[in-house]
Parts: C-alpha cells; structure tokens; sequence
C-alpha cells in the first residue's frame, strides 16, 4: 500500500487508492507469469507467486466491495 493510502485509510478515497495499487501488483505478477511461462527455457511458478496473485485479487475485490 502506497504512503497516500495510508494517509488517507479512513478517507472515501482510500479503497480506490488501495484497489489501484493491488491491481497494478497483480497485473505485474501476471504478466511476470505469462513472460515465464512462455519461455521454453522457464520454469513452473512458485507457491508464493500464486499466492501473491490470490492476495492481490482479493484486496481488489475487497476494496470494491467497501466502495459500495
């Protein structure tokens, strides 16, 4: 979570500040797996990296649901 995040967790804005950073943390996770994978000479993913994507899903869907 960003500085700005936590400066303002109890503000309206702080769920789309904490979304957005999960979401850019996932997306980079994702296409880290993707260049991997594609990658004959690569290797299969690591448990902590499937469950950083897990993570990282979870909090975007967690501060969704805290906007509504």
């Amino acid at each position: 979570m960003t500085e700005e995040a936590l400066r303002l967790s109890t503000g309206p804005d702080a769920a789309d500040l904490i979304a957005r950073d999960a979401a850019v943390l996932c997306g980079g996770l994702l296409a880290k797996m993707v260049e991997r994978n594609s990658n004959l000479m690569g290797s299969q993913l690591t448990a902590y990296e499937i469950h950083a994507v897990g993570e990282a899903t979870l909090a975007v869907l967690e501060a969704r649901a805290k906007r509504r």
